[in-house]
């Protein structure tokens, strides 16, 4: 057989190196009959056969915007708003036990608006200790000037939190009212304190009849310095703790009050405050210790000062034109 010479070796490889995807195909069906994983091979040959050749294959594709379509955000977006979504219930759920213990205070609609509200759970006390705490806060409140503190009053039954009515209040303060007044009271009550020169308390109590609570208190003169002297009256020292400023004594009568009622006059006189007739109680000296008055026909305000009437008359005007 003649031998071929270095050129025609050289064309015949070279011819052999050149190949076609189409051609490759044909080869591959018509002589191997080959499968789809024929055809695969006589791919991956061509390209083999045209890096040889030095013929740049095709740029890749950018594979990262391809798999940033409309349908793949929708997905990826559906995922990620599903893992927040456990990550939330996971954290209430884990955070529950830390939360069990906090204390959900009723809600109180106010008979006028406070600048701040502080609670105190009046369960299983006595007068004593409920007096007691009264003047705790009294003595250690801070608000600032003309500002108005809601002591709101709690019960708690078998985990239940619920505010005591006001017949629960006189009670646990042990005052009984005259009938003509106990009976028309209603439920609702507001007790908190003033900050002016001092801390003063107030009360107000609500009434579903003028005429018979007017007659009422009237008739609750005579024991009202006794019955609220120990919160409205004693003036608690802010070096004191409340026990200290507590000060108990019993009268040759067996009634139980306070040192600084000594010196008060046991009659009340009438005088104007704010254009309302009110009826206040003074020492020796001529300053007030006790005053009540009626804002409107269904409301009743015990507290100590001008000032106190003062403010909570205009805090009834704005509620009155806020509804």
């Amino acid at each position: 057989m003649p031998e071929e010479n270095p050129q025609q070796e050289e064309k015949k490889q070279k011819g052999g190196i050149i190949r076609t995807y189409e051609g490759d195909i044909s080869d591959a069906v018509r002589f191997k009959k080959a499968s789809i994983a024929g055809i695969a091979v006589a791919e991956q040959k061509r390209r083999e056969a045209n890096e040889e050749i030095g013929i740049p294959e095709k740029e890749k594709e950018n594979y990262f915007q391809k798999f940033l379509n409309k349908k793949t955000l929708i997905i990826a977006g559906s995922i990620l708003l599903f893992v927040i979504a456990i990550i939330i219930i996971v954290l209430s759920l884990t955070g529950s036990k830390d939360t069990a213990d906090v204390k959900i205070l009723p809600t109180q609609k106010e008979i006028i608006f406070s600048n701040e509200t502080k609670n105190i759970d009046i369960t299983g006390l006595n007068k004593k200790t409920f007096v007691s705490k009264i003047l705790e806060e009294r003595r250690l409140n801070t608000s600032q000037l003309g500002s108005i503190t809601n002591i709101l009053i709690t019960t708690k039954t078998d985990g239940i939190i619920k505010i005591p009515t006001t017949g629960e209040l006189l009670n646990l303060l042990e005052i009984k009212l005259p009938d003509s007044l106990f009976k028309y009271l209603d439920n609702e009550f507001m007790f908190g304190v003033h900050s002016v020169r001092n801390i003063e308390p107030f009360l107000i109590l609500k009434t579903s009849s003028f005429e018979n609570a007017f007659t009422g208190m009237l008739a609750w003169e005579k024991n009202m310095e006794n019955d609220l002297g120990f919160i409205f009256i004693e003036s608690p020292n802010k070096n004191k703790t409340a026990d200290e400023n507590n000060v108990w004594l019993t009268t040759d009568s067996g009634t139980t009050m306070s040192e600084s009622f000594i010196n008060i006059k046991k009659t009340f006189e009438d005088v104007v405050i704010r254009n309302k007739d009110t009826r206040v109680l003074n020492d020796a000296k001529g300053n007030s210790k006790l005053m009540y008055l009626f804002p409107d026909r269904n409301t009743i305000l015990i507290t100590t000062n001008q000032y106190t009437v003062a403010e909570v008359l205009d805090r009834l005007i704005r509620v009155k034109f806020s509804q």
